[in-house]
């Protein structure tokens, strides 16, 4: 286990927009980002409001249609397992979530990245007008913090074999 803080390895600003990307070694392991993407969108007082999340089979292919949740209600991890399954043979290329801060309204963006499996990682962007980052990486330390001490038990709660889901 990762007794660290989370911090981002690489960021770029550019015209008051951070990007800041994140690579823990735990997204090596295949649906690990998923577990993580509905972690910070079910956190428990979580200080942003989920508006949408999109599963694409390659990160890059953005003409593609994706599988699109807006209901957070909905977002049962089973369920979107068996859509990943149906829809993509069993694996995904990026996940793409949107929120919005409670407070400000700022909307924020979250990518994870599955390809190619050595570099998984996921960026989070937002306008640093806004936002300073403090409270956001705050909130993905706790979050990140919460996964690795249920990190057992919420992978199993994938229930497939790791080749059904990348």
């Amino acid at each position: 286990m990762n007794e660290g803080i989370l911090l981002p390895e690489t960021f770029i600003n550019i015209d008051n927009i951070q990007v800041d990307s994140y690579f823990p070694m735990e997204l090596k392991t295949d649906g690990t980002s998923l577990v993580i993407a509905l972690l910070m969108i079910c956190y428990k007082n979580n200080p942003y409001r989920f508006e949408y999340m999109a599963i694409r089979k390659t990160p890059i292919d953005v003409f593609s249609e994706p599988i699109h949740y807006g209901v957070k209600d909905n977002l049962v991890l089973k369920d979107i397992c068996q859509d990943i399954l149906k829809r993509f043979n069993g694996s995904f290329g990026s996940i793409y979530i949107q929120m919005t801060d409670n407070q400000t309204g700022q909307k924020i963006g979250i990518s994870f990245w599955q390809e190619p499996a050595q570099e998984r990682s996921f960026s989070i962007v937002y306008h640093t007008e806004v936002e300073n980052g403090t409270k956001l990486h705050g909130f993905i330390n706790q979050v990140y913090t919460a996964f690795l001490i249920q990190q057992e038990k919420l992978m199993q709660k994938l229930e497939l074999p790791d080749e059904q889901i990348a």
